[in-house]
């Protein structure tokens, strides 16, 4: 009568223990998926940050030689671009990290918006409209490398320039060569 007792023990704890090892594997596939999408949400946030730092470069590459890409001379809507089609205006070549173009990856785009007017006063100093001009620029930069898993981002920032007035505009004379 012992034995009989003995091999119903043995036959349920074997059943229980199944159990248990089913439900600690579901519950480690759920942390598992758990973690693989936390990994991709990483992995996108990281792409973003890169191209929207991609996009930066190239407003800073035109801000780097303004007298290579801003357009002293001209009028309200006149446009210079970078790697877009179509675009009167070319920019054949930028600095590193935007140069060489890769096939449609970054485009820059400088536009004039206003024509030349007196510098804006600051609260550090007057502004002198018979020495210095301002006209405003906005610099658009497209960074897309979405097909190779690396981002897009867009960016727009307006600029004013300063440029010598009179005679001196078209010298290209730079501002640190006006004196006050």
């Amino acid at each position: 009568m012992l034995s009989t007792a003995l091999s119903a023990q043995r036959g349920a704890s074997l059943f229980v223990s199944l159990i248990l090892m089913t439900a600690l594997t579901l519950v480690a596939l759920g942390s598992l998926s758990t973690s693989l999408m936390e990994l991709r949400m990483a992995n996108n946030t990281e792409a973003g940050m890169s191209a929207f730092q991609q996009a930066q470069a190239g407003i800073d590459a035109t801000l780097a030689s303004p007298a290579d890409y801003y357009i002293v001379n001209g009028s309200i809507g006149d446009t210079r671009c970078y790697n877009i089609a179509g675009c009167i205006a070319s920019i054949t070549s930028m600095p590193a990290p935007i140069s060489p173009p890769e096939e449609g990856v970054h485009k820059v785009r400088i536009t004039r918006v206003t024509s030349e007017t007196c510098p804006p006063r600051t609260r550090d100093s007057a502004s002198s409209c018979a020495k210095l001009r301002a006209t405003s620029f906005v610099s658009e930069s497209i960074y897309n490398n979405s097909l190779a898993g690396q981002g897009q981002a867009e960016l727009a920032q307006g600029y004013i320039r300063l440029m010598p007035a009179g005679d001196n505009r078209d010298t290209g004379t730079s501002t640190s060569d006006v004196q006050n």
